[in-house]
């Protein structure tokens, strides 16, 4: 007596779910690079010199925001150069000091999403008791020159004044950047 074993034919349902699956774990690998690019934080950077225009290497930079209170230092390398990253975006007060030379503290700083502050930072020669406190606003057009990105930051304020068409949808603010255009519209005309 012979004894046959007979095996069951693969279910091509079972390799279909699979392959299914293998698909969209590589759609969402290919796709999560573009996301983690979008930048939402900004950045203060500048350069350190000392009144005769001389560099000043080793100076500490502190960059606090004057609305959560949280601070970021750094010092500046072998050519005077700082850079304090992955700052939210809000109203900030730089402090540079070093020994020898007066503290230069520069207050109300805008940094906004994905911008980088150029903020050239002049010590002087004085005791250490000294401090020169710098305050102003600077101009609210800001030429970009690290990254190619255009942007917009809305306030809340503009979210709830300014007349959103298509049911009041907070992300038509959107068509407010410069160089966006409503494909929804384009294509409705046609």
């Amino acid at each position: 007596m012979t004894r046959t074993t007979r095996r069951s034919a693969p279910d091509s349902s079972r390799y279909a779910f699979r392959i299914a699956m293998v698909g969209a774990l590589l759609l969402a690998v290919a796709f999560a690079g573009p996301a983690a690019a979008q930048m939402t934080r900004g950045a203060v950077s500048g350069t350190v010199r000392d009144a005769t225009g001389a560099i000043v290497p080793g100076a500490t930079v502190t960059v606090t925001n004057t609305g959560t209170n949280q601070a970021k230092t750094t010092i500046t390398d072998a050519n005077g150069f700082y850079r304090v990253a992955a700052l939210e975006p809000g109203a900030y007060t730089v402090r540079t000091e070093l020994t020898g030379f007066t503290t230069v503290e520069t207050r109300d700083i805008p940094v906004r999403s994905a911008s980088e502050v150029s903020l050239n930072v002049e010590l002087k020669v004085g005791g250490a008791s000294e401090a020169i406190t710098v305050t102003g606003r600077m101009e609210a057009v800001e030429l970009n020159k690290t990254d190619g990105t255009i942007g917009l930051t809305s306030t809340a304020r503009q979210a709830v004044e300014l007349p959103l068409s298509t049911g009041r949808q907070i992300n038509n603010l959107i068509l407010l950047t410069p160089n966006t255009l409503n494909l929804n519209a384009v294509n409705n005309r046609a």
